[in-house]
């Protein structure tokens, strides 16, 4: 799926849904047709769907189209939905509750296969390989005393087990490209998790970013003050590339 046609998509949900501030827009690996959002966003593409969540709602959408994109149906898949994330055949949706795992073998009717659960918290979560990450965070409406990124072993899907845990500030949303790991949590730091049970700390970012991307060797960051673009290297160091856009406070 080319960029021009999820950018699109995206900004027809804008007017749609009224996405809030922190739903982030979507790029692609061209290679994969799979949508790749920011941990925070409320919609994900995978294939020729887009997956869209709200609370106690999960809705299709076929956009093979991508001139009209088919609303397919909504279902119910738990409580308190707030963040969803596509790697492969599985969805990930993260809620004040825990992590709900869908299988999307057959896209148009997710099907719950299993859910990591946890003490009331926000929780966006992201995936790579056998491993899920999850960030509790226990500010404002959020939770009840966490702060904490958590590590999550999905090789049995069925099964989800925490392998680990790992003390934080105030977590929101994080991203993961290769060996690294992105934690927005009072700046950026950068984990290497090479060892994936046992994520290593390298260094903090001092930027007000609440979400990243990662695309390629570019790492984009939702900040309060705007959206920027950054380039990574293989040691986790952060370059600053550009503002994207910037956010005039009254």
């Amino acid at each position: 799926m080319k960029p021009i046609k999820i950018f699109s998509i995206f900004f027809s949900l804008i007017l749609i849904l009224g996405c809030e501030s922190s739903d982030i827009g979507t790029t692609t690996d061209d290679s994969s047709d799979t949508g790749t959002a920011g941990s925070l966003a409320r919609f994900t593409i995978a294939g020729n769907y887009l997956y869209t969540v709200e609370l106690q709602q999960l809705k299709i959408f076929n956009i093979s189209d991508e001139k009209q994109p088919a609303f397919i149906k909504q279902i119910y898949p738990g409580f308190d939905i707030e963040t969803i994330f596509s790697k492969d055949d599985y969805l990930f949706l993260g809620s004040r509750w825990g992590v709900y795992i869908f299988d999307i073998s057959n896209p148009e009717s997710p099907e719950e296969i299993s859910i990591y659960s946890h003490i009331y918290s926000c929780d966006p979560v992201v995936v790579s390989g056998n491993y899920a990450y999850s960030t509790l965070n226990s500010s404002g409406s959020c939770g009840r005393g966490l702060n904490q990124l958590d590590v999550i072993d999905i090789s049995d899907i069925e099964n989800p087990t925490q392998v680990a845990e790992i003390e934080m500030e105030s977590p929101k949303g994080l991203g993961v490209s290769g060996n690294l790991l992105f934690v927005c949590d009072n700046g950026i730091k950068v984990y290497n998790i090479s060892n994936p049970e046992s994520p290593q700390y390298i260094k903090k970012e001092a930027v007000d970013a609440y979400d990243v991307i990662p695309v390629g060797n570019l790492l984009l960051v939702a900040a309060e003050s705007g959206l920027y673009e950054y380039e990574f290297d293989a040691n986790g160091n952060l370059t600053f590339v550009s503002t994207l856009y910037t956010i005039t406070k009254k």
